[in-house]
């Protein structure tokens, strides 16, 4: 599921799930410039593997990790 969240900050950022939604959540950063968008068999994958993936688009160099994971905690509720 792709979808779009506001940050702290007000910038809107690209996330998307695969996998199990109930599943132990695995944040994917690829670090390359690019969006959240993951060929199918990722999910699959991920739904064999029991783990939800959350998947963000490329973050700008000026933020932190720390922030990073306080807007995914935001997000999931």
């Amino acid at each position: 599921m792709k979808r779009t969240v506001l940050t702290f900050d007000g910038v809107a950022r690209g996330l998307a799930e695969y996998g199990d939604p109930h599943g132990r959540p695995v944040v994917l950063h690829h670090g390359l410039l690019g969006d959240a968008g993951l060929p199918a068999v990722w999910d699959t994958l991920a739904r064999g593997a029991g783990v939800r993936l959350i998947a963000v688009d490329h973050i700008p160099s000026e933020a932190t990790v720390g922030e990073l994971f306080a807007e995914l905690r935001a997000a999931s509720r």
